[in-house]
């Protein structure tokens, strides 16, 4: 064998592991792209024009999990109403009670708001949520509604944990508003 033929062998070997490591390192590259992320702990934050000079709450969308417990919330509660009782309303109220202690204690993640001694406030405790002047919660709701789309899901257009359209669930009666803006303060 002549040393023309060795470099050629020596030249062919390399070029057949060049492109196997090629061919190797693009199928990995490509089952990573394939994969979509689906758990994104992303957080909005909400400067509240209703808690001056500088009240903020940072909000994040819930998880799948979180989002089936609040569900069993509003479920139970078309349940209970559609049992003919008598205290309908007051149930609702409950039940409407619930869904924002829920909400307030998994979706906000981080604030500055504080009660009248200072002391900040820790919104997995009922007691703080019920403190909090009623303008400021107008606003973390409407922030809490827009970052977790709970009046409709984009993509369906239902409303969440149904199959029925949103528009058949309202009532054309009510005046209909729009989670998406801040509530007016008077």
């Amino acid at each position: 064998m002549t040393l023309h033929d060795w470099v050629l062998l020596v030249l062919r070997t390399a070029l057949f592991v060049m492109v196997v490591h090629i061919a190797l390192l693009d199928w990995l590259t490509k089952s990573e792209d394939t994969m979509p992320v689906v758990v994104t702990g992303a957080i909005e934050h909400f400067d509240l024009r209703t808690a001056p000079p500088d009240g903020y709450v940072n909000i994040k969308r819930l998880s799948h999990g979180e989002k089936m417990q609040r569900r069993q919330f509003t479920s139970k509660m078309a349940m209970e109403a559609s049992k003919g009782s008598k205290n309908v309303k007051t149930e609702v109220d409950l039940f409407n009670a619930e869904v924002t202690y829920f909400d307030w204690a998994h979706a906000i993640v981080d604030h500055n708001l504080q009660d009248k001694d200072g002391r900040p406030l820790d919104f997995r405790n009922r007691d703080d949520v019920k403190k909090v002047d009623g303008n400021v919660a107008e606003e973390v709701d409407t922030y809490i509604d827009k970052v977790n789309n709970f009046e409709e899901d984009e993509d369906t257009g239902k409303s969440p944990g149904t199959s029925e359209p949103l528009s058949s669930l309202t009532d054309p009666s009510q005046p209909q508003t729009n989670s998406a803006s801040p509530p007016q303060s008077s």
